[in-house]
């Protein structure tokens, strides 16, 4: 593929995420509730695949305008945190629930719509569009510097530097907390460059992360699960009742160490 080819399919994407941006945010703003995860997807995965030409030579004005992208996903972590604790426990736990959680997790839920109607009005927010087809447009410069050959071999280099890291992860198992939470995080960065750029791969890459997707999801349930209860640990009512689920903490660890065992063995017979 010529640098053209590339840099014009980087350039289209980026336009047409922005669109997806805007709609997403006026969907926030006007009180859509699933609006938040749908623009961090969004942009994180616009960070991914931006990630890897960032460091390259004269890209300065492009990763001048990635931070204030990422910045505002650092904003609404705790936001999307609360969200996902409290649909972990929808899906796991269902009602009814005793007397004094049931009081907490209203509470919980009231709060979390009063931050989310703060953030959904936020200026940082208002921002975000214009800042993303910003980026389209510094992509465009600064990627037309770049040989085709050099564009794709950055992507490559890119996907084989995440498969190694995510091999060692995988190896170390859920033995070390910090290996299998970087794991999580590298298959959706490995997931966003390959669905990317899949016309730029070979197939196997395309192969491998339609592989990872029940595994990002399971080790993303554990994560979950591990927040929460680190969450209600000043909560006594919320860790009492938690830690009486042992069982489903169980259950969780046994599917996430299954889909870490599962990337193991794939990534083994990777060359």
């Amino acid at each position: 593929m010529n640098k053209r080819n590339i840099r014009t399919h980087l350039v289209k994407q980026l336009r047409r995420t922005a669109k997806g941006v805007t709609l997403m945010v006026s969907l926030m703003r006007r009180g859509d509730g699933d609006a938040l995860h749908d623009i961090r997807v969004q942009v994180r995965t616009i960070s991914s695949v931006l990630h890897p030409f960032i460091d390259m030579p004269h890209m300065k004005p492009l990763r001048r305008c990635l931070e204030p992208v990422k910045s505002w996903v650092r904003k609404s972590n705790r936001v999307r945190d609360t969200e996902a604790q409290l649909e972990l426990i929808a899906e796991l736990l269902p009602e009814p629930y005793p007397k004094d959680v049931e009081r907490h997790l209203a509470q919980t839920g009231k709060a979390l719509m009063q931050e989310r109607a703060s953030l959904a009005q936020s200026k940082s927010l208002a921002k975000l569009p214009r800042r993303v087809a910003r980026l389209a447009k510094e992509a465009d410069d600064c990627l037309g510097r770049v040989s085709s050959a050099s564009l794709g071999k950055v992507i490559a280099q890119a996907c084989e530097a995440l498969l190694f890291a995510l091999r060692n992860d995988c190896a170390a198992g859920l033995q070390e907390p910090e290996h299998w939470h970087q794991a999580r995080i590298r298959i959706k960065q490995l997931r966003y460059l390959i669905e990317w750029f899949h016309d730029f791969l070979d197939q196997r890459y395309a192969d491998f992360a339609a592989d990872t997707k029940l595994a990002q999801e399971n080790l993303g349930r554990l994560r979950d699960w591990q927040n929460l209860r680190a969450a209600m640990t000043e909560v006594p009512a919320m860790a009492v009742w938690l830690a009486g689920h042992a069982e489903l903490e169980d259950e969780l660890t046994r599917q996430a160490s299954a889909a870490m065992a599962f990337l193991d063995q794939k990534l083994r017979g990777w060359e």
